[in-house]
């Protein structure tokens, strides 16, 4: 019976549980530090951009993509041509998939800086530059092909804002 039980025991029961209570939430709080913190590591990805100029004075931007340091596993091209945009889309599974969007088609090319990455959104299909040089330079040269074109938007996100 529950009246028998002393006042002790129950005291004693309350902090029995108390503890486990606490033991299980400090547990569950280890399991998910360490679910996010492997989270963390494989979402890191880290990009570098590689630019060529061909004789026509066509840009292509190379950017990969890699995983832990090294590992690569996507390579996205753009190419800025003379009369349109070519954008190779390679995919961790399946082919590599071509869009030619001539520049008559194009609705809108932004710009956006940020604070350490710049990016380059072509129909909503962006890309990422970390040098500024190198973005300047694709820049100049989208803006010289537009002629008015397709609509160039520059856009700076609040942290570059506050680096300046």
């Amino acid at each position: 019976m529950a009246g028998n039980q002393s006042p002790r025991d129950y005291l004693n029961h309350l902090k029995n549980s108390r503890r486990t209570i606490i033991s299980l939430c400090i547990l569950i709080l280890l399991v998910n530090s360490s679910v996010f913190g492997l989270m963390h590591v494989f979402s890191r990805q880290e990009t570098l951009e590689h630019i060529e100029f061909t004789p026509n004075y066509d840009i292509i931007l190379t950017e990969s993509k890699s995983f832990w340091k090294g590992v690569w596993f996507k390579s996205d091209r753009l190419f800025i041509l003379r009369n349109e945009f070519m954008i190779e889309r390679n995919r961790i599974i399946g082919e590599t998939k071509t869009i030619h969007i001539p520049y008559d088609k194009v609705g809108i090319v932004v710009f956006e800086e940020g604070l350490d990455i710049f990016t380059i959104a072509i129909d909503r299909m962006n890309f990422c530059v970390k040098s500024r040089y190198r973005y300047n330079t694709i820049k100049s040269s989208i803006i010289f092909k537009s002629k008015k074109r397709f609509r160039t938007i520059e856009e700076k996100t609040f942290l570059s804002l506050l680096s300046r």
